[in-house]
């Protein structure tokens, strides 16, 4: 008969590697967007998504969600999710309610992103988000 000592210890690492959660990649926010600049100290990503940056969607698919300010004519606040696949980036921009004036959104590959300044107009917003879009990376070690 076989000893078996080391079957608990294999058993234990298996079940816990099993059971980890997959590290989200990091978010390459750009320091630049078109005439905006970000606000450094107002930078910052947290998982799981908590409540208060749900937004109408289902942030519990989100892998995270960072934030930022950008300084300009007007400022701008940036909310990211990082989706499991660009699926479900599609499908949450199909059911995000479109909320009143100051506020739009889009998404690239696995990121949803929300664009906000309620003092701004629509062609000002969707200017800033398209340069988001065409700036927005990932960490190249994710490639």
């Amino acid at each position: 008969m076989p000893n078996n000592k080391f079957a608990p210890v294999v058993i234990l690492i298996f079940s816990t590697l099993s059971c980890s959660a997959p590290v989200a990649p990091k978010i390459n926010l750009p320091s630049q967007i078109a005439d905006w600049h970000i606000i450094p100290s107002s930078q910052s990503c947290v998982a799981p998504v908590p409540p208060n940056l749900n937004n109408s969607l289902d942030a519990p698919k989100a892998r995270q969600a960072c934030t930022a300010q950008y300084s300009g004519i007007p400022n701008i606040s940036v909310t990211l999710y990082d989706m499991p696949d660009s699926s479900t980036a599609f499908e949450a921009i199909q059911h995000w309610a479109q909320p009143p004036t100051g506020k739009g959104a889009f998404y690239k590959d696995k990121l949803f992103v929300i664009v906000e300044s309620p003092s701004t107009d629509l062609p000002t917003l969707a200017r800033f988000a398209n340069a988001l879009k065409s700036a927005l990376t990932r960490d190249p070690s994710e490639q």
